[in-house]
């Protein structure tokens, strides 16, 4: 584990980390009795490092090293754009 943030209820935790494919984000559900993963987001080719959400709650940037950082609707948790070449 590299980096977490709480949904905005405190219902899930994101956490960013790092599996033989790559970079992942962990989408765990804290409404059952034990902690469980319930999705997880493919976001890079390197290991994911560090992740923010908004302000609002409805987007989260994932920040990897591969060199790229992500933005992910949380609405429906896909990756709507892919920012470069950041060194």
């Amino acid at each position: 584990m590299n980096d977490m943030a709480w949904s905005y209820n405190s219902d899930y935790l994101f956490v960013a980390t790092g599996k033989d494919d790559g970079g992942v984000v962990e989408v765990m559900s804290l409404n059952e009795p034990t902690l469980s993963a319930i999705d997880t987001l493919y976001a890079h080719t390197g290991i994911s490092y560090c992740l923010r959400i908004d302000p609002t709650y409805r987007k989260l940037a994932v920040g990897a090293a591969d060199s790229l950082v992500t933005l992910w609707s949380l609405d429906e948790l896909y990756c709507y754009k892919s920012i470069g070449g950041l060194e």
